[in-house]
């Protein structure tokens, strides 16, 4: 499978600790995070080539250093300008033929996902069109939540609110099968998606969204105090 980073947020939310560097860049101990998320996912098995979607200071991604480290074909999509989550895989998958099935993450977020997780996955894949992760948190105020039917399939998506107390959320980790994803993608003329906003709801309507239920860490960078959490956690 192809594993697709998606890294081209400004990271508006964490400028006072990156100071206009690339946030997927930011150190945690003596690596960059993009290293972290790459060797996470890894272990996994079955990942044969990896895509960065990239775009705001995509010129800090060291591709080469990348491939030395880990000994995989590492791709790069560089978007001209702010294309959402969805637009940046379109703009990717015009440039690049991916796998029959692919794994998508944040690239500002980690999850714990394991292989048996993906073995089940496989095993369930006639009856899904798009798994997410979902991990629980205590507060779900910054994500909004999502609803799992009693088999595990996504009944509704809520939005963030503050006070939402304790919930699953998003986890920023999908697989998906590549061409209906292109398909579903294709479906819009603007060059700005939003997997969230646009995709989802589409795959929501057939009840094809099989929930992941993640009951390892979460961790995401995206604002100072969960940065500083980080740090804690992997350096």
């Amino acid at each position: 499978m192809d594993l697709i980073i998606l890294c081209g947020g400004k990271g508006t939310r964490i400028e006072s600790i990156s100071k206009g560097s690339q946030k997927c860049m930011l150190p945690i101990g003596n690596k960059p995070f993009i290293e972290l998320v790459i060797q996470h996912y890894l272990k996994l098995g079955n990942i044969e080539r990896i895509f960065l979607a990239a775009g705001y200071r995509s010129e800090e991604f060291d591709l080469a250093m990348l491939e030395n480290t880990f000994g995989i074909k590492t791709f790069i999509s560089v978007e001209n300008e702010p294309l959402g989550t969805g637009g940046s895989l379109k703009y990717l998958m015009k440039s690049f033929q991916l796998s029959k099935l692919c794994i998508v993450v944040n690239g500002d977020s980690l999850c714990g996902v394991s292989a048996d997780d993906i073995q089940k996955v496989l095993d369930l894949q006639s009856s899904w069109d798009l798994v997410i992760g979902t991990s629980y948190v205590d507060e779900a105020d910054r994500y909004g939540k999502i609803i799992l039917s009693d088999n595990c399939y996504v009944r509704s998506f809520e939005e963030k609110k503050a006070n939402s107390g304790p919930g699953l959320i998003n986890s920023g980790f999908y697989v998906f099968c590549s061409d209906l994803l292109v398909s579903t993608l294709n479906l819009f003329t603007s060059s700005f998606i939003s997997l969230e906003k646009d995709i989802f709801p589409i795959y929501l309507r057939d009840n094809r969204i099989y929930g992941l239920l993640l009951p390892g860490f979460f961790i995401d960078i995206g604002i100072p105090s969960d940065f500083h959490k980080a740090q804690l956690l992997l350096a």
